[in-house]
């Protein structure tokens, strides 16, 4: 099983490469031109590829993987820019076009809790989607688009939506900025004590140390990585973690 991990020095891909390395998989890491590699990763093949500008041989640079753990994504936490859609969303639809074309079959990418909008009450897979800011409209957008490909090519296609996490002190700036942004969520709120409470079911923090990222856990119950392991089911093809 050959696996490329997209995004493996973020926050989040640091842990789904350990992961994957406890599962016995020497994931290739996909990462930006500028991107340093750890050293305790560097006997780990690196692909070095912009997804604005990607090579014509990207799958081939990738290794030919059977499946994508699909994390890269620049611009956050500016949730409101409207590059997310603009040029964000278009680029990576593209680029992972054209590795399913190619023959990639299997495909995890990364969603957001933002998806869900301003929903109040328990949040389930099967909530429609309701995207409030221009992050969450480009996620929301890149999934129906690969969700259409799949009427044109035949792969797994896993999406899942991360909620807040924590964990690292070098992500304490992130940090505070979702948590300002939660509390201006929370003043505009006018539905009063019921939106407060789902926003603070939404805005629960969540520490990724200590458990397998939810990403390779999709992988799992997709079967791209084999049997799952203790995995929840993921209906239509996506799934909704609060923690890794």
């Amino acid at each position: 099983m050959k696996v490329a991990v997209s995004g493996a020095t973020g926050f989040v891909g640091r842990h789904v490469v350990a992961a994957l390395e406890r599962a016995g998989i020497e994931p290739t890491l996909w990462l930006g031109p500028g991107s340093a590699v750890p050293d305790r990763w560097r006997r780990h093949r690196v692909a070095r590829i912009d997804v604005h500008a990607p090579p014509a041989d990207a799958f081939a640079q990738l290794g030919v993987p059977d499946a994508l753990i699909h994390l890269a994504w620049q611009g956050l936490p500016n949730y409101a820019s409207l590059h997310h859609f603009e040029r964000e969303g278009p680029a990576h639809y593209a680029v992972l076009k054209s590795l399913v074309e190619h023959g990639l079959g299997a495909l995890v990418v990364a969603g957001t809790c933002f998806e869900y909008g301003m929903q109040s009450g328990p949040l389930d897979e099967a909530r429609p989607a309701l995207p409030a800011n221009a992050y969450a409209l480009a996620k929301d957008t890149l999934r129906r688009e690969l969700e259409q490909l799949q009427r044109q090519r035949s792969y797994a296609l896993t999406w899942a939506r991360l909620f807040y996490l924590h964990g690292e002190p070098g992500r304490a700036r992130a940090a505070a900025a979702r948590a300002r942004r939660r509390q201006r969520l929370l003043r505009r709120a006018d539905r009063g004590a019921v939106a407060r409470r789902a926003l603070d079911r939404r805005a629960r923090l969540v520490d990724p140390s200590g458990s397998r990222p939810l990403p390779v856990s999709g992988a799992r119950a997709d079967g791209v990585l084999g049997r799952p392991d203790q995995a929840a089911p993921l209906p239509a093809g996506r799934c909704s973690a609060r923690c890794l």
